[in-house]
This record gives structure tokens, sequence and C-alpha cells, in this order.
């Protein structure tokens, strides 16, 4: 499929927070592209808040695993920090842990498919 410059696809939903404060947006994606292109590299995935770009990747490559904190705890014999936990992610999934910060009032959530430059014939799903 073509895509120009600056075509989009996105859904949105409003977020009423009674009181301002940090809050944890936690999602998982995927796409079908699995190749490593230049051209893919064009065509990127984004969670905007309140129209700030909050977390984004591209389509090119295999996107799989997880984005966001681990648990860790010093080993003192390692002398070094050691991650006690990951959080567990389905195969061929990313899931991501973005902690935000939520005006009091309404918030906009967004979550878009964007090409910053014309593509021409990359066939690719979001999910």
């Amino acid at each position: 499929m073509d895509s120009n410059a600056g075509d989009c696809g996105e859904i949105s939903q409003d977020i009423y927070a009674s009181t301002p404060g940090v809050v944890v947006i936690s999602f998982n994606v995927k796409d079908s592209f699995e190749s490593t292109s230049e051209d893919a590299k064009n065509i990127t995935k984004q969670v905007i808040l309140n129209d700030e770009a909050v977390w984004a990747d591209d389509v090119s490559g295999s996107d799989a695993g997880y984005v966001g904190w681990v648990e860790e705890e010093y080993g003192w014999l390692e002398d070094e920090w050691v991650i006690k936990k990951v959080p567990r992610v389905k195969s061929g999934w990313t899931h991501v842990d973005i902690p935000v910060y939520l005006c009091e009032g309404d918030n906009k959530l967004r979550l878009k498919v964007y090409a910053k430059e014309a593509v021409e014939n990359l066939y690719v799903n979001v999910y």
C-alpha cells in the first residue's frame, strides 16, 4: 500500500482526572512487518497524550518484549544490579508501561499510525 507524507490513522479516548497525578499507561502492540527496511522506518506507531508523544516506534524490524521498568536488586556478590523480575509478554507482542502525568480535568489519549515520509508498496497491519 502507498502512503503520502502525513497520512495517518488513529483512535482516541478522553480521560477525565478529578485530580492531577502520575498514572501508568499500559498496552500491548505489534505490527505485521517483520523485515528491516528504510521505508518501514517512515511508518511510526505512536501513543500521544494531550498532543505530546509519550511513546513511538517504527514498524521496521521485529517487535517483541517489554518496554518499561523492571524490578532490580543489588547483588553484593556480583557487585552490580541484578534484574529480579521482568513482566511476561505473549510471543510476538511488545508490552509497554509508560508513567505519564494526567492534568486535572480532560485529557486526550490517542493511538496513532503515522507516515513521516511517502512510502510505496509497504503492506503492514498494526494491532
